[in-house]
């Protein structure tokens, strides 16, 4: 016999309430439809705020068990969903990818070596992975540490040719070119590649010794205009597809000071990085590191895989893509789908995957586009009714409780504040004039309700905030039928 839903810890909660509910159906002696009632409160909302506050209302919803829809408003106008496009990216990874998926990255080299020597090249394969940082690591350069050890655990101490960079897995297009010029030197919006590590970030520190970078590398160019003065204040800049990176800024003399920044080329520096940690670990490599042409994975004739290292479980990194709205796991999982159903993770690939998944579960893909899989970008575009038709196509999904269990509830992650006292799991969104909130929300009468309120084109999106949290705390409170 078939399960109505695939929580059962809400199945529980929906039960009791259900229960509780029926024992005194007031409802029934009055002779008004309960679901118009609901959507009559609903309709006047949106039109107070949109009198208030202006700006384009979205808002879809539908009772999980009964297909109803209780409310709708524009809700089939595809708009920017801002990271509610998390909910996306998780769902189809969850359902091409599995729950236990996990990043490979590999170190590849010749199958025999003689007194300690791999005599030609050693190959770096990466996937993707975006957790070469803590806590996912000890440290950032951890992962490349591990495989130093293995090689010297295999007695090789030497190798005559290369460090061969493999990320031929993604493309290298890093940064969306509808991303903001005021996104890109900030860890949120971090470029996308198929290596990484330390988020693709690196510390800056200016002081007696010149410019030194955490995790050390060097794939930068730095140009230090810091003067000597009476305080201690740095900054750096550096073109939207470079990393020559100009640092400006006072220090007092014999201090350091220090600032972050994003790198343009994530793979470069991966490379770079990880050759000073063979080499610092005492691993002679005669030759240098390098890039593969893009797109064309390195020859693995005649090799065999020296080390390997996994990143944790693709649940456990989509807890952290919606429960804190990571954009740059958003980013890599969402590439990792083009790459492994079609072979190379760009963003019309990937695009593909997800067009597919709404063509199994029977959503119209009707003005709907991904321009990346986080929801920075503001050409995405989907409709309030193609994410609610996707909360329904999870809820029946057998991965369907831990796409829930992802999501943030009242009290956790960008939910904290936000409908305490209600019974809801979803994922926030916000832009700079957009807001989005999509999720699943039980009634007092003991409905699930999945929905989807998107604002766009806003001076502010507090007064959004509010007005989506207004929604989902009526549905929380009805007590009726919808």
């Amino acid at each position: 016999m078939r399960e109505d839903t695939p929580s059962m810890k809400l199945r529980v909660l929906f039960l009791l309430l259900f229960l509780t509910s029926t024992l005194t159906p007031l409802w029934a002696q009055g002779s008004a439809d309960p679901g118009k009632e609901f959507s009559r409160s609903a309709a006047a909302a949106v039109k107070e705020f949109e009198q208030r506050y202006g700006g384009k209302v979205g808002i879809s919803t539908q009772v999980l068990k009964t297909g109803k829809v209780p409310f709708s408003y524009n809700g089939t106008s595809p708009m920017i969903p801002a990271s509610n496009l998390k909910i996306v990216t998780s769902a189809v990874a969850l359902d091409v990818l599995g729950p236990d998926y996990r990043f490979e990255t590999k170190l590849f080299g010749p199958g025999t070596s003689k007194g300690g020597v791999l005599d030609g090249d050693i190959v770096l394969k990466g996937a993707g992975d975006p957790t070469f940082f803590a806590p996912y690591v000890d440290t950032s350069t951890a992962p490349f540490a591990e495989m130093a050890t293995a090689l010297k655990r295999n007695g090789i101490n030497r190798v005559t040719g290369d460090l061969v960079i493999d990320d031929s897995d993604f493309d290298r297009e890093f940064i969306p070119s509808a991303y903001h010029a005021r996104y890109l030197l900030s860890s949120y919006a971090a470029s996308v590649g198929g290596l990484g590590v330390n988020r693709n970030v690196v510390t800056l520190s200016v002081g007696p010794s010149g410019v030194e970078t955490d995790p050390p590398t060097g794939s930068l160019q730095f140009v230090n205009k810091v003067k000597i003065g009476g305080y201690d204040q740095i900054w750096a800049e550096r073109p939207r597809d470079s990393d020559r990176v100009t640092i400006h800024g006072v220090t007092t003399p014999g201090s350091t000071a220090q600032t972050t920044i994003t790198v343009f080329d994530p793979v470069r520096m991966a490379g770079s990085v990880c050759y000073r940690v063979l080499t610092n670990k005492n691993i002679q490599i005669d030759g240098k590191w390098r890039l593969v042409p893009e797109g064309q994975a390195a020859s693995l004739n005649n090799m065999v895989l020296i080390a390997k290292h996994r990143s944790p479980t693709l649940v456990k990194l989509l807890e952290a893509t919606n429960v804190d709205s990571n954009n740059l796991f958003a980013q890599h999982i969402f590439r990792r789908l083009g790459a492994t159903v079609v072979g190379l993770g760009n963003v019309r690939n990937s695009e593909a995957v997800v067009r597919d998944f709404f063509k199994r579960n029977h959503i119209a893909d009707t003005g709907f586009r991904m321009d990346d899989g986080s929801g920075l970008s503001e050409k995405n575009r989907v409709a309030p009714y193609q994410l609610v038709y996707l909360l329904k196509a999870m809820w029946d999904h057998p991965q369907g409780q831990l796409f829930i269990d992802t999501l943030p509830q009242p009290g956790e992650g960008t939910m904290r504040g936000r409908l305490g006292g209600c019974t809801v799991r979803a994922k926030t969104g916000t832009l700079n004039n957009h807001s989005g909130l999509t999720g699943y929300v039980v009634t007092a009468y003991g409905e699930t309700v999945g929905f989807s309120i998107l604002v766009n084109d806003m001076d502010t999106t507090w007064p959004a905030v509010d007005f989506q949290d207004e929604i989902v705390a009526m549905l929380a409170r009805w007590d009726k039928p919808l």
